[in-house]
């Protein structure tokens, strides 16, 4: 193996073509449920404050879990192929300059979850801030544990598609 030169993600066009198809449903799918909660928001009665604070945390709630998931499968790929060199199937000069260093996962992974652990705090506040509106409390506590589902759905979603490095 050693005078056979490896490609570690890039593998024939074939290989590939069921992780886009897969990743294309995956992101459609995410994108569809945080669109039609969105519309639910501004659609229903609310005041535009809460319309706003709604729209704000589930779209860095959605966006923040799907990163982090993503990051998962990156990390998971860079650990199976670490393990494929230690047992000398690749080249480790070629898996490390193929590879995202770790760093830059560990800060990937700490951003995203702290915009996850933000915007779904805004969300739980929004349930208790809707205990002082006129109308509109049942749709704000519902929208916002769907916010919540939906940020844990993106977060699967985001752990399915190919990695983005």
């Amino acid at each position: 193996m050693k005078g056979n030169p490896v490609k570690i993600l890039e593998q024939p066009e074939d290989h590939f073509q069921p992780a886009r198809i897969r990743s294309l449903i995956t992101l459609t799918a995410c994108v569809g449920v945080v669109g039609l909660l969105l519309a639910w928001v501004w659609l229903g009665q609310l005041p535009p404050l809460m319309k706003t604070m709604l729209t704000g945390a589930i779209t860095a709630a959605a966006v923040s879990a799907f990163v982090a998931g993503n990051t998962c499968r990156l990390r998971d790929i860079r650990k199976r192929v670490g393990n494929q060199v230690r047992a000398g199937q690749h080249d480790q000069l070629r898996a490390l300059a193929t590879l995202p260093p770790r760093e830059t996962i560990r800060h990937r992974f700490a951003v995203a979850g702290v915009g996850t652990a933000l915007a779904a705090l805004v969300l739980v506040l929004a349930i208790v801030d809707a205990r002082g509106l006129d109308n509109g409390v049942q749709l704000t506590v519902t929208v916002s544990v769907l916010g919540l589902v939906a940020c844990a759905l993106c977060f699967v979603g985001g752990s399915w598609v190919r990695p983005v490095d």
